[in-house]
């Protein structure tokens, strides 16, 4: 084997493995994926399949298989002129994003750009028929997390519970002196809660690097635009953290 077609091996196994790994950080929350199955064959067919080993192409296609292909409903419209840089785009990804981004208000749009191209910017402004409207440009690996906690419908609202907050001796028997307490303030719990992990419809979990425990929290209730949890910290070896919880912290980390 030459030391060119390793390396071009080596680099289509990167490629797929990131994917696969923002797209596992993602699976706890609730959206629609939407690819360009255009632009996956476009991608696939420069592997020769005689060269190159099966399993790379076979793992891209499963990690898309919860997603829509958009070009099986499109909504761009060919009598609208799409501009990006100030150069016309058509039969395009972003015209698509950005023609679903226009129309609909009641949800939020982002393009994961995972080595797809090669714009940095945070936004990518396209303009339609000369209005300009944009979208967020998710092209790193914390991005991708930060843009749900930022984004997320519903929304996770942290609700302190006084069982939880450091209690006089005097309290000790109202709550219990064993009672769980929460380290932080309630601002950092709210930023801790917005990246947690875990099932948003019972208890997320997240590490607390200022006090080194995790926090856990318990949903309590839920309407159409939030979802509200209190919270408390425990220690490191504690059990109320399952093992596959701490290990995805330890792998983060």
């Amino acid at each position: 084997m030459r030391l060119n077609e390793y390396q071009d091996e080596l680099s289509l196994n990167q490629y797929v493995h990131e994917l696969s790994v923002n797209l596992e950080k993602i699976t706890i929350e609730n959206y629609i994926g939407y690819f360009d199955e255009v632009n996956r064959l476009n991608f696939i067919k420069h592997y020769n399949m005689d060269d190159f080993p099966y399993a790379p192409i076979t793992l891209l296609k499963r990690l898309l298989r919860d997603w829509e292909n958009w070009r099986d409903a499109p909504q761009q419209s060919s009598d609208k002129e799409y501009k990006i840089f100030n150069q016309t785009i058509e039969n395009h990804t972003f015209c698509e994003i950005i023609e679903r981004r226009a129309n609909d208000h009641e949800n939020n749009y982002a393009l994961l750009n995972h080595h797809a191209y090669k714009i940095r910017d945070k936004n990518i402004l396209i303009t339609i028929d000369g209005i300009a409207v944009e979208f967020s440009n998710l092209a790193d690996k914390h991005s991708l997390i930060q843009w749900f906690a930022s984004n997320r419908i519903p929304s996770r609202i942290f609700n302190p519970h006084v069982k939880h907050k450091k209690q006089p001796k005097k309290d000790e028997a109202v709550w219990g002196k064993d009672a769980s307490v929460l380290e932080c303030s309630e601002n950092e719990a709210q930023i801790l809660l917005n990246s947690a992990i875990g099932d948003p419809e019972n208890i997320l979990y997240n590490y607390d690097k200022s006090y080194k425990k995790y926090i856990v929290f318990r949903r309590e209730s839920a309407n159409e635009r939030s979802i509200t949890y209190h919270g408390y910290h425990v220690a490191l070896d504690s059990a109320d953290v399952p093992q596959p919880i701490k290990n995805r912290f330890d792998n983060r980390n």
